[in-house]
């Protein structure tokens, strides 16, 4: 396990986002003026790398749409507009930085009902094979969630022998995730910690749960999400785009993507087989198949084109297409 040095601490445990953990190195070494102590940890399973193994980064023409859930705040913070500043900054940054990436928010026209009351696993883990269905019926590429764990306040002693004073911080606690529609599976699980300055008596207002001054923490919120959008690039980009069939009537296809993201009349797509079903510890995931056939898109709309099936087939509904 490596260990980098400094403002911050990533620990990586998978290979395949080497380029992700040379970004956050990047931002850190060269310092992005963040108030106090930014920490991020990151976890993935195994069952991450056997699903993406052998897929190629994709930056086409085509856009993905990334979809951002309702912020979870269960804290006494639920009271304060964390959620705002939130969204807010991760869409601009997202977008700004990865501009193949479209990002829709809960306010956002066409954000899936499924996505305001979760399911949940036994485990109390959102279900990722249900949040995969309900985004690919939107066309949905990536689906991140946003959690606020806690914000605690504590005191650490700075400077040396007689000089040293006393630092008051709010610890800021928050986890991230991005899933992948096209299988189920994470493509990052963060939890990211950040401390900020606070005035003594606001610390003892957090350590009695009673409502901290929020300019700080709204300002701590936008920083963190600038920062998971600033590393989004690599992570994002590390999944082709695929659009997904919602409905086959004999030789006419709807899929669930359309001109917004790119699509365009007379586009031949191949469309993959996506029935297989397996379990692994996290939850359930689909697979992608073998090559059924392709298709020439003939009407496209906003969020929605028709096609025809050019060779191959039956298409059946579920199915994925990509560029050939």
């Amino acid at each position: 396990m490596k260990k980098w040095t400094g403002r911050s601490t990533v620990f990586p445990t998978q290979v395949a986002f080497a380029g992700f953990l040379i970004i956050i190195a990047a931002i850190f070494i060269g310092g992005c003026g963040f108030i106090g102590k930014f920490n991020v940890f990151s976890r993935s399973g195994k069952e991450t790398k056997q699903l993406y193994k052998g897929l190629e980064d994709s930056k086409g023409s085509l856009k993905k749409i990334l979809a951002v859930l309702p912020f979870e705040n269960s804290e006494q913070w639920s009271r304060v507009d964390l959620e705002t500043p939130l969204v807010k900054e991760l869409k601009h940054s997202i977008e700004k930085k990865c501009r193949h990436i479209r990002v829709i928010l809960p306010d956002s026209p066409g954000f899936p009902a499924q996505f305001e009351q979760l399911q949940r696993q036994e485990n109390g883990g959102i279900d990722n094979y249900a949040v995969a269905l309900a985004g690919r019926a939107s066309g949905i590429n990536m689906v991140l969630s946003d959690r606020l764990i806690s914000i605690r306040y504590i005191t650490e002693t700075k400077g040396m022998l007689w000089w040293k004073k006393p630092r008051h911080l709010a610890r800021i606690q928050m986890e991230f995730a991005v899933f992948h529609t096209g299988t189920g599976a994470k493509l990052f699980d963060e939890t990211v910690i950040k401390d900020i300055e606070i005035k003594e008596s606001e610390g003892l207002r957090i350590k009695e749960n009673e409502m901290p001054d929020t300019v700080p923490l709204t300002e701590a919120i936008a920083d963190i999400s600038k920062t998971i959008g600033e590393i989004g690039d690599t992570v994002f980009g590390y999944i082709p785009w695929e659009g997904y069939v919602t409905d086959a009537d004999g030789d006419r296809i709807v899929l669930s993507s359309g001109g917004s993201i790119g699509l365009k009349e007379g586009k031949t797509l191949d469309v993959f087989s996506a029935n297989k079903v397996t379990r692994g510890k996290s939850g359930r995931f689909m697979m992608e198949g073998s090559k059924i056939g392709s298709i020439t898109l003939t009407s496209i709309f906003p969020d929605r084109s028709e096609a025809v099936l050019e060779e191959g087939g039956p298409i059946p509904p579920g199915s994925a297409v990509r560029l050939p």
